[in-house]
């Protein structure tokens, strides 16, 4: 059965990985900034929990005098929430989304959540290559 699951998903990769480039680009092309949001948005909000909780709120953690150490646990973790976050909120509607293409097209329906997760992905590797 798993198997199955590899093989259907291996002989559509061409499908999924056009859909989640197409996705990628129809996400930030009405934004004002473009793809460059995908990097803008989770670098200022890194910046601004890091200003606010390590040298507005002093927030430390216990036994660590490192004034950054907090920022970058809060971040980690906030980071890794949206990943869960964007899953989550994404898969709920895939298939409402994607109903057109549903009934005109014929594929292997796990498809459409690895596109979700493909995207989430990308995603969370920009903010984390940033973050680090």
């Amino acid at each position: 059965m798993l198997l199955n699951l590899y093989r259907s998903l291996w002989g559509y990769r061409g499908f999924v990985l056009g859909s989640v480039k197409r996705e990628f680009q129809a996400r930030y092309r009405t934004s004002l900034f473009g793809a460059l949001w995908t990097v803008l948005n989770p670098l200022s909000m890194i910046i601004v929990y890091t200003v606010v909780f390590s040298h507005v709120m002093r927030a430390r953690l216990p036994g660590v005098d490192d004034g950054m150490a907090y920022s970058i646990y809060l971040c980690a973790g906030l980071l890794t929430w949206g990943l869960f976050s964007e899953i989550t909120q994404r898969s709920q509607a895939m298939f409402l989304e994607n109903a057109n293409l549903l009934k005109k097209i014929s594929f292997p329906r796990i498809c459409l959540p690895m596109i979700v997760l493909l995207n989430a992905g990308i995603n969370f590797a920009i903010i984390v290559s940033l973050f680090l």
